[in-house]
């Protein structure tokens, strides 16, 4: 590859003709771009620089390595920089090798599926792609953009984008949630690494540094249906004891939900315990010899601290915020007193008490864990990611309220009371209450979990003999 992504330093400065202004950078870590002989490739550079103010470190991160991979391809195939005349003459049929490399397609068979990447890596590589190449025409680079374009919609309306690039691997809808019978074996075996059989730890499992935060982040998606950027901003003081009735109201912050909608959630219980046995177990070593404090620190007044606000020192003073109000950048600047992060998952690379800022890591302990379960079952589907586990989370909460009465019932035969949740799940509408767990807007993308749900729901009664007179007539 002709070029090299690297985090920004300012350092790099002189090399690169240019510093950044510190006010676009919001939090630390823009990539930089470098070519083979250590030089910064300007061009690149620059658009990325104009990416800080509008776009999520994530962001800039996945464009930047897109834009690198179609200039090691163009370099490669074609002998030619990103903006070469012999790009803005036949850009089409350029991308067009692009997109063949890409997906995988079959050069005999056009209408054998893609092998390649799957669809939405492919349309991330569309939009930083159309990105760059827009603000090469903005910027005068180019003269106008070198290839055709077209028209997708997308949850903001209309875009134009290049077109292309399309189509991709047909994967798992990530819609599908994990089957109940299937989740505690992927925690147990997948992500613990214990023993199918129940024999305790399996001796050949390598990921048990990481097995417990890492069950922990499953948890938290699993218990109130975060999503992935919000388990890795969530914090040891938001994080609520698990009722034992089952139910545990988790508030999430505006700051760190997306499109700063907070919410509060009706949380499993059952699935907050991992969380809490990684905080009294691994995190609790890692935090006792504590030694990691970031750049201008904000060293938690841990007394001070609870479930509705942060207080912290600034230049000695002591300052208080709502949780609701700080911003991410902010929660990676928290730091207790002594070091150490208050976000619950900590990175056990450095084992210091840094936070978990790696926008993979977790996914990638998915896909082992997947591994790990279909050389035990390979008759299922094991491939799973952290958006699977918030549809599980609403999938598992729709089904419960539809059953709500009976798990009263239950409840109450096993207890001698009714639970506390009682009078929430019977008085109030629940589908309201699943649109408000979930943190959507409104009812219409509720309601695709629910339909998925309840269309489980059916398909499990019918084929329980129980319930379906006809089962029991065949089994007779």
């Amino acid at each position: 590859m002709p070029y090299r992504v690297l985090k920004w330093k300012p350092e790099y400065a002189a090399d690169a003709g240019f510093a950044p202004d510190p006010r676009a950078l919001r939090v630390a870590g823009l990539p930089t771009v470098f070519d083979d002989d250590q030089r910064p490739v300007a061009d690149v550079n620059h658009w990325l620089l104009g990416l800080a103010s509008s776009h999520s470190p994530d962001t800039w991160e996945t464009y930047a390595r897109e834009v690198v991979r179609l200039a090691a391809h163009f370099e490669a195939e074609f002998g030619v920089g990103l903006l070469a005349d012999e790009v803005l003459l036949d850009g089409d049929e350029m991308l067009r090798t692009y997109q063949l490399k890409c997906t995988g397609v079959d050069q005999e068979d056009r209408s054998a599926d893609p092998v390649g990447d799957a669809a939405s890596t492919i349309g991330k590589r569309r939009a930083a792609i159309t990105s760059f190449y827009r603000w090469a025409v903005r910027a005068r680079r180019i003269t106008e953009l070198p290839f055709s374009t077209k028209t997708v919609q997308t949850r903001w309306g209309p875009v134009e984008v290049v077109a292309g690039l399309d189509g991709g691997r047909r994967s798992k809808s990530e819609r599908e949630p994990i089957p109940s019978d299937q989740q505690k074996r992927f925690l147990r075996v997948g992500l613990l690494g214990e023993l199918p059989d129940g024999g305790g730890p399996d001796p050949t499992f390598q990921g048990y540094l990481t097995a417990q935060r890492n069950a922990a982040g499953v948890g938290l998606g699993l218990a109130a249906g975060l999503r992935h950027s919000e388990v890795l901003a969530f914090t040891i003081f938001e994080l609520p004891p698990p009722h034992p009735d089952g139910f545990t109201p988790l508030a999430v912050a505006d700051q760190t939900a997306k499109n700063d909608a907070g919410r509060r959630a009706i949380a499993f219980s059952e699935w907050l315990r991992p969380v809490h046995a990684y905080v009294r177990g691994d995190r609790r070593n890692i935090a006792r010899n504590a030694t990691w404090r970031p750049e201008r620190p904000l060293e938690v007044v841990v007394e001070r601290t609870n479930r509705r606000e942060v207080t912290f020192c600034v230049d000695g003073r002591q300052r208080t915020e709502k949780w609701n109000d700080l911003e991410l950048a902010a929660r990676r600047r928290l730091v207790l007193p002594g070091g150490g992060s208050p976000l619950v998952l900590l990175n056990h690379r450095t084992a210091n008490g840094a936070p978990l800022t790696n926008p993979t890591a977790l996914n990638e302990a998915l896909a082992l864990a997947g591994s790990r379960c279909a050389a035990v079952w390979g008759d299922l589907h094991w491939s799973y990611s952290m958006h699977h586990l918030r549809h599980t989370y609403a999938t598992a909460l729709t089904r419960f309220l539809a059953a709500r009465r009976e798990h009263i019932s239950a409840f109450v035969a096993a207890h001698g009371r009714r639970p506390v949740w009682a009078e929430l799940v019977t008085h109030e509408n629940t589908s309201l209450l699943v649109q408000e767990s979930l943190g959507h807007a409104g009812p219409d993308t509720t309601l695709i979990y629910q339909h998925a749900a309840l269309w489980d729901l059916l398909l499990s009664v019918n084929a329980d003999p129980q319930h379906n007179p006809a089962l029991r007539e065949e089994v007779g």
